[in-house]
């Protein structure tokens, strides 16, 4: 019988097993785990795949796999290996998604060789916003996902960079570990960065004694931290990361943060190492409005009056008159932020594409259809698609 050490750790053979549970955050199991891994941490700087940190994070992987927990990874670096193959000093949209078209077999080739040694085996997932926004697509790649977890068999996912763009693109891979976390209900989201943990100031070389934040509560503000910069090879940083966080926390899934340049990455992390974002004592959102929060499209809102804001959370539908402009791009169908001021106070479907709110901003609902040639629906978004925040967690 393994022994206990003081940091809760049981061994198993040579490989050391953490006891899947947040210490002092109460007795609830962890069952499943997404693994956010960025560019930075499995690529090299001027391009192709960091092997040895790919198999450091395999074996932390295997690890949570031996004590019976089901691990799916979402992967960046797909364009980062690709340009060792096709390098442009100025590269374009399409030189970027060459890159990707190349580096996505490379990838999921190296998380192949990491987990073969274990007879693992690995698929690939590579998904666009529609793949999540689409109801009827969400719940096919849902039953896809969990048959391959139920048969030990690791998702790879990443964001299909060789065909996204603006409309279609997720944003980064922080958010798209948030929506396939919510898809998956998730016991746990972990997120591998380079700084370890969320600091109350980007951490420099010259303080070496700066500290992470513990624990953080699942309401709780950042607006007055110094979040940095992003990564020189990812397209997010720690703002997309706490963007990304606070979509799940209110959902109940709480987050590990922690840096990947560590030995045992993953596995440190459940010993109290990096922090800890607590999810939501009682989640009470039925799943239909945890996937309209969860992904509603990055940047894309529609801000209102405080007559519309009133009239939504009395259970009305937002009216094109309660309108007062618009930002990002989003089409018909997608799950969309709703702003008042500076608050985000609810998330819904479109029930018109940016052009056509643009046009109707302020008009009457009877007057639609005589402005933009057609009518889908008297609201922009009608009640039953619409989920009011019950706080602000922006």
């Amino acid at each position: 019988m393994p022994k206990k050490s003081k940091t809760n750790i049981k061994t198993s053979g040579d490989r050391p097993l953490y006891r899947p549970l947040w210490q002092g955050r109460g007795s609830r199991k962890i069952r499943r785990v997404i693994i956010k891994i960025g560019s930075a941490a499995i690529t090299m700087p001027d391009g192709g795949a960091n092997k040895k940190q790919i198999r450091k994070i395999a074996s932390d992987c295997i690890a949570l796999q031996e004590a019976g927990i089901e691990v799916i990874i979402v992967s960046s670096g797909a364009i980062q290996i690709g340009k060792e193959h096709l390098f442009s000093k100025h590269p374009s949209m399409a030189i970027l998604q060459a890159c990707s078209a190349i580096g996505q077999p490379l990838l999921v080739a190296q998380w192949q060789q990491a987990f073969a040694k274990n007879n693992i085996i690995c698929a690939q997932v590579l998904l666009t916003h529609d793949d999540l926004g689409k109801r009827e697509r969400f719940l096919n790649l849902r039953n896809t996902l969990i048959t391959l977890i139920h048969k030990k068999i690791i998702p790879v996912i990443n964001e299909n960079d060789s065909v996204s763009f603006e409309e279609i693109s997720v944003g980064d891979n922080d958010q798209l570990a948030a929506m396939v976390a919510e898809m998956l209900e998730a016991d746990c989201l972990i997120m591998l960065t380079e700084a370890d943990g969320l600091f109350l100031s980007a951490p420099k070389p010259s303080n070496d004694h700066s500290q992470p934040i513990k624990e953080i509560k699942w309401d709780q503000k950042f607006n007055k931290l110094d979040l940095g910069s992003k990564t020189a090879v990812g397209r997010g940083g720690m703002k997309t990361k706490l963007e990304a966080i606070r979509k799940v926390t209110p959902l109940g899934i709480p987050v590990l943060l922690g840096s990947y340049t560590k030995s045992q990455p993953v596995l440190r992390l459940f010993a109290q190492n990096g922090s800890f974002f607590e999810g939501a004592p009682l989640p009470k959102t039925e799943k239909r409005k945890r996937w309209l929060i969860t992904t509603s499209r990055p940047n894309a809102k529609i801000s209102i009056d405080r007559g519309a804001e009133k009239a939504i959370k009395n259970r009305g539908s937002l009216l094109a008159s309660g309108i007062t402009g618009i930002t990002g791009k989003f089409k018909r169908g997608d799950s969309i932020q709703i702003w008042q001021a500076d608050h985000h106070i609810a998330t819904g479907l479109a029930e018109y594409d940016a052009s056509d709110v643009e046009k109707i901003i302020g008009i009457k609902s009877t007057e639609i259809e005589k402005t933009i040639g057609y009518i889908h629906s008297d609201s922009v978004i009608h009640r039953n698609n619409l989920v009011i925040l019950k706080k602000d967690h922006e």
